[in-house]
């Protein structure tokens, strides 16, 4: 949990140049062993899951998805509730218990 919503930090170092610009590159590094990293998926269940995340929430600006991460009861606010520092891990079983409730509210509507 950092001040502006979660992070992973080294994907923050490396996109970190671009600023407030559009990030207009895919980036991939060589892994230890020469593979690329982070891996291209070619599953279809983790390309589908992503295609999802993109369509529901690719549009939305930096400043809107700051707004959405910092809702009361989020799995940001949960772990920055705990200290308000940057750097607070945010635990995944609380990700996934948070989304998961919030995907199936939206098939009940």
């Amino acid at each position: 949990a950092w001040p502006y919503g979660p992070v992973i930090p080294s994907l923050y170092h490396r996109f970190k140049s671009y600023g407030a610009d559009p990030i207009t590159d895919l980036v991939y590094v060589p892994g230890p062993t020469g593979e690329l990293y982070p891996p291209l998926p070619t599953d279809t269940d983790t390309l589908s899951v992503l295609n999802k995340v993109w369509q529901q929430y690719g549009r939305y600006s930096a400043v809107q998805l700051t707004n959405l991460s910092h809702a009361p009861g989020s799995p940001w606010a949960q772990a920055w509730g705990q200290g308000e520092q940057s750097g607070i891990p945010i635990d995944n079983g609380v990700i996934h218990s948070y989304f998961l409730k919030t995907a199936r509210s939206r098939q009940a509507t």
